[in-house]
């Protein structure tokens, strides 16, 4: 038996309940767990083919929850771990005002607006 190893497989994935589309391709997230942080996705951009896309800030702007895998997706197949972006969020904590962010759809990649349109527009999804 691995030292460790049942207290690993314990431990809670956390979800995304809330996003919103910041400038310079970075993302204010809120998790399950209460925590709202943003998180820098530029490391992303040079991270590969399956990323190329997200270079383009129109493609990134259509960034939303996915309902199934409850983390932040795009698109084509693109989402990524919601452990390592409450990490990052966890690194830059910050807090949402509700009177700064507008609703919007979070229920597919269509109901989106350009990047420019989107920046600062909040995304809810329900938890599951």
């Amino acid at each position: 038996m691995i030292q460790g190893y049942h207290q690993n497989m314990a431990a809670r994935i956390p979800h995304v309940v809330r996003l919103d589309v910041l400038d310079d391709y970075r993302l204010r997230l809120t998790f399950d767990d209460g925590l709202t942080g943003d998180v820098d996705l530029t490391n992303l951009l040079d991270a590969g083919p399956v990323f190329q896309p997200l270079r383009d800030p129109r493609f990134f702007a259509q960034v939303y929850n996915d309902p199934q895998t409850r983390t932040v997706a795009w698109p084509g197949g693109i989402d990524l771990d919601p452990e390592g972006l409450h990490e990052e969020a966890h690194q830059h904590p910050t807090k949402v005002d509700p009177r700064t962010s507008r609703l919007a759809s979070s229920t597919g990649p269509t109901a989106f607006q350009s990047f420019s349109q989107a920046a600062g527009t909040r995304m809810d999804t329900p938890v599951l």
